[in-house]
């Protein structure tokens, strides 16, 4: 929960408004399959600010955990957890680089990048500030600008995603 709300602040679209009802945030097709066919899983559309809340008012069914939160080893709630065990398996990777939500706030911070300054290299600065709390080493700042520029890897927004999606899933934004 977490790193999906670390990642929408990053970003800019968290959205902290407190208290009201549970949320269900985007899902992949075929997991919501109940078994009372009423209880249905409405995805917010994008920009709709309840698909942007905090992770703690996500809706909870036992029998069928919230896909990202079951990857990165949330408990499911059958019995209290007094720690939670944690895991590093190559499912969470898949999550934050493929999830809607991530691809989103990739998007989103990728914009606020972009709107920071004029220079890909400033941009790049400011959002490699952003995300880790220092400043890029010059290896690090050149890496960085190389994907930016790479040929035929569509417009500076796309560009600027891609980016962004490299930052959000550096180690020392995930895991420190």
């Amino acid at each position: 929960e977490i790193i999906r709300d670390q990642s929408l602040a990053l970003a800019g679209i968290l959205n902290l408004k407190m208290f009201g009802p549970p949320v269900r945030p985007p899902i992949p097709s075929g997991v919501w399959k109940p078994f009372d066919g009423s209880d249905k899983w409405e995805n917010p559309k994008p920009g709709d600010e309840s698909r942007y809340r905090r992770s703690i008012y996500t809706y909870t069914k036992r029998s069928i955990p919230y896909p990202m939160f079951a990857s990165f080893d949330a408990p499911s709630r059958e019995f209290c957890t007094p720690r939670r065990l944690r895991s590093n398996t190559p499912l969470q990777a898949l999550m934050t680089l493929n999830d809607e939500t991530f691809v989103e706030c990739a998007n989103a911070l990728g914009n606020r990048m972009l709107a920071a300054a004029d220079s890909v290299r400033d941009q790049i600065r400011h959002g490699f500030l952003l995300v880790t709390c220092r400043e890029p080493s010059e290896s690090e700042l050149t890496d960085l600008v190389e994907l930016a520029e790479t040929p035929n890897a569509g417009d500076a927004v796309t560009r600027m995603a891609s980016v962004a999606a490299v930052l959000l899933n550096l180690d020392e934004v995930i895991t420190k």
